[in-house]
């Protein structure tokens, strides 16, 4: 038999029923909210981390490049990074930040004057051939650079290198060591910025490498480098700055890579300079053929034992500091871990890595300092405007040393 039900607990039932579906219907848009808001919180957090990051490679940059950055320079090379070109011509693979006018970037650059004359470089640009102020009453001998080739073309993905040569004169008791240092070169490097083999030529070791390596993204155009340099002593090349060029074009019709190489850290990854060292290199899609290069340098005794580890031998001229190790398949398929094997002059504790604080920096000798305030802003568009349609979000960064 079944039981009965009464016309009240019918009704009880249906107000029960109504009164759940009218608490759905009003948490629906709370719980819409909540989620719209953790989506809007981690599209600010991104770029935050991304305007971070821009700045920090502008730091990078003019620390890298300190005997010749400017405020303008290094705006420049921010914009580059970020737009693939200049703010007001983006190229179509910039960041979106360049798509509107929210982005600002702005350099300030701070000075404490010394006794002494001027670094060359710290408050201009020079063309290619302008001389360098020298500093006065320096103990270091003259010298000048000569760069061959003084210009060359190389395909987008392609890597350019150019030899720098030292020559020593008169005037002075010490034998310079120069640091060396380069501006005006293309964006869209991998990594950002030009490396140095070593970074510092003297009268003993006077012949150093410019390598860099180009990208899809770096604009097919003619750029016109100047290369530089300071010595022990804070004085620049008695014959200025070396004005090269670099032609690049269009992407290569070669088909792309649809499996680059990636290549882990090899064993050991710290080794003594002037000592061959057997390295072995782990990682994926290495073929039989293949080539490790080292700071510009190719090593020897190269075997592909699987595709999963080479083993090659260092060369004992490779400099001490840290490198970037890089496989190249036959194919032209490449893959390339930063800073990957340090290259120790002494036993002892491993150089600091000159990619992150180089010894080459903008500081004027005899106590003077030179010091760069980065300032990134963008306008974060906020598609949940509560109180306003944009939230200003700011990175800064400091190039500096004293």
């Amino acid at each position: 038999m079944k039981p009965h039900r009464s016309l009240a607990g019918v009704i009880l039932r249906a107000k029960q029923r109504g009164q759940a579906t009218a608490e759905l219907g009003l948490l629906i848009p709370a719980i819409t909210g909540l989620i719209a808001l953790a989506l809007q919180a981690g599209l600010v957090i991104s770029d935050q981390v991304n305007l971070e990051h821009y700045a920090q490679e502008g730091a990078l940059w003019a620390v890298h490049n300190g005997g010749t950055a400017t405020s303008s320079g290094i705006t420049n090379h921010i914009y580059a990074q970020m737009c693939g070109g200049a703010k007001s011509a983006p190229s179509a693979t910039g960041s979106k930040f360049c798509q509107t006018s929210a982005l600002t970037v702005s350099v300030s650059t701070v000075t404490t004057p010394s006794a002494m004359e001027p670094a060359a470089g710290l408050g201009s640009s020079p063309a290619p051939g302008a001389t360098s102020q020298v500093l006065a009453n320096t103990s270091c001998k003259s010298w000048s650079l000569t760069v061959s080739p003084t210009s060359q073309t190389v395909t987008q993905g392609q890597t350019a290198q150019y030899t720098v040569q030292l020559s020593v004169g008169g005037g002075g008791n010490t034998a310079p060591s120069v640091t060396l240092s380069i501006s005006g070169y293309p964006n869209g490097l991998s990594p950002g910025y030009p490396t140095f083999n070593p970074p510092s030529i003297s009268s003993t070791s006077p012949t150093s490498t410019i390598s860099m390596t180009t990208s899809g993204s770096t604009t097919p155009e003619q750029w016109t480098m100047q290369v530089g340099g300071r010595d022990q002593c804070g004085a620049a090349s008695s014959g200025g700055l070396v004005g090269v060029t670099l032609t690049v074009s269009g992407t290569s019709t070669a088909a792309p890579c649809s499996t680059p190489p990636t290549v882990l850290v090899p064993a050991p990854n710290t080794v003594q300079a002037g000592t061959a060292t057997q390295l072995t290199i782990p990682g994926t899609g290495f073929k039989t053929g293949a080539t490790v290069n080292v700071g510009g340098s190719v090593l020897s005794a190269v075997t592909v034992n699987s595709a999963s580890q080479i083993t090659a031998t260092t060369l004992t001229s490779i400099a001490a500091g840290v490198y970037n190790v890089t496989v190249t398949n036959p194919d032209g398929c490449s893959g390339t871990l930063n800073n990957a094997l340090t290259v120790s002059s002494v036993s002892g504790p491993s150089p600091t890595p000159t990619s992150i604080v180089p010894s080459y920096n903008a500081c004027a000798s005899g106590g003077g300092s030179f010091e760069s305030k980065i300032i990134i802003t963008w306008s974060e568009p906020l598609f949940i405007p509560w109180l306003t349609g944009a939230m200003r979000l700011t990175a800064t960064q400091f190039a500096f040393c004293q």
